[in-house]
């Protein structure tokens, strides 16, 4: 009888095909069982059953044509071939590893929008430290890419000051009503009106979206309405006067080291921190300033006042290398009068050398109105302030007025804003 499919001998011709065929894959089992069948044919039959254990004959064997119930010794199948393939996912087993805990087993790693705002700081802060990204990608659970790609655009990341350190990817603030969407859209039309219009949106009572820093809120609520008094005394109005200037100019400073310490820690430079006043509403605010750091470098600029056309400067003394230092411009009631004096200021002092993103505007109190000139002039210009006077707070001061001219008390004219008349009074106390 011509051998069956068992009496294949067991090669490499099984495992190379040809080269234009496709290499077949032998499961083990089958491998084994080839083996067994050539071993057994090797002594003379084939098998029709043959048991897995050693010592246990077979039942029956098939020999010329005809069974026979002679028991076959068990002989144990020859070594198999090295696999060259890889075993089934079944059959796979993993040596022990002592690294094994040391394996990422999280779910897929992120780009760097899941990165908090306080998390890109610290990655950045590190790797100017000189750590690895791999390793910072490996801690933080995020691609490597995404750490390259959060050091590219380092600069946009450490310009944001005043995000939310938990947010995770920060962008322009989202407006939540159509009554905002109309309010910008005014606003990007009074941006291109000339003067006139101005003056009338100021007539009309409506105010221009502001930006400004707020500093010691709640003390200004409570001690502005006591400047404002006519039972104030002079003493008792200095006093006022003098602990607001010394909350403001406090919360300032404290806000502008801080901004040096992130600047430092992120370029390894910052500007150095100088106070310019604006005389004579800015003295006594600066006075305050160099009580608290006398060690930092101070400045005034003095206007004249002309009956026609804009006040010109008479003197000016600045701190040398003005580029280099962060500017707080000091004036304590800012009004439409004292909008225009801090405007010439500013020019002046960009004229000198100083830097607009440097400057910022530190005053007790300022219109609306102001702010939004002097934003619509010097757009990176920061303004720092306790109050800001809205076209509510006018209506109150005229019922206040109408109001004490009825109980018999002097009359003030209506022109008069209250930030001017707190200003026309710092000047003649201080």
């Amino acid at each position: 009888m011509a051998a069956g499919p068992y009496a294949t001998p067991w090669d490499e011709s099984e495992f190379e095909a040809a080269p234009n065929q496709r290499r077949r894959r032998t499961s083990p089992r089958r491998r084994l069982a080839q083996a067994r069948a050539l071993q057994m044919s090797m002594h003379g039959g084939h098998t029709g059953a043959f048991s897995r254990y050693e010592n246990d004959p077979a039942v029956y064997t098939f020999r010329d044509g005809n069974y026979d119930d002679r028991p076959v010794p068990f002989v144990s199948p020859p070594a198999m071939p090295p696999m060259r393939g890889s075993l089934p996912m079944s059959m796979t087993l993993r040596p022990p590893s002592p690294h094994f805990d040391d394996i990422d087993t999280s779910p897929s790693k992120k780009n760097s929008r899941s990165l908090r705002e306080m998390d890109r700081r610290t990655i950045l802060a590190r790797l100017d430290r000189g750590e690895k990204q791999s390793a910072l990608a490996k801690e933080f659970r995020v691609t490597r890419a995404a750490i390259c790609n959060l050091n590219k655009h380092r600069d946009l990341v450490l310009s944001r000051q005043h995000e939310d350190p938990l947010a995770k990817h920060p962008k322009k603030a989202k407006r939540k009503h159509d009554s905002e969407d109309e309010a910008e859209a005014e606003d990007s039309e009074i941006s291109i009106q000339d003067g006139s219009n101005r003056v009338s949106l100021l007539l009309s009572g409506e105010s221009y979206q502001s930006d400004v820093h707020s500093v010691a809120l709640q003390p200004a609520e409570r001690l502005i309405p006591l400047l404002l008094s006519r039972d104030t005394t002079n003493a008792a109005f200095k006093r006022y006067c003098d602990r607001l200037m010394t909350m403001v100019v406090e919360e300032v400073l404290a806000w502008a080291h801080s901004e040096a310490r992130n600047n430092i820690q992120a370029s390894g430079k910052a500007p150095t921190v100088c106070g310019v006043s604006i005389a004579p509403g800015g003295q006594p605010m600066l006075s305050v300033f160099q009580a608290l750091e006398p060690e930092l470098p101070t400045g005034h600029i003095k206007l004249s006042q002309q009956q026609v056309g804009s006040p010109v400067a008479v003197v000016v003394d600045l701190p040398a290398s003005v580029a280099s230092h962060s500017v707080c411009l000091f004036y304590a009631f800012t009004d439409a009068v004292g909008g225009v004096r801090v405007a010439k200021s500013i020019r002046e002092l960009l004229n000198r050398g100083a830097v607009e993103e440097l400057l910022c505007l530190v005053t007790l109190a300022v219109s609306a109105f102001t702010v939004g000139e002097l934003q619509r002039a010097h757009p990176s210009m920061r303004i720092a302030a306790a109050h800001v006077e809205s076209h509510d707070d006018l209506d109150d001061w005229h019922q206040y007025r109408e109001n004490e001219a009825q109980n018999g008390a002097g009359k003030v004219p209506r022109s008069t804003s209250r930030l001017q008349l707190l200003a026309n009074r710092v000047a003649d106390i201080y």
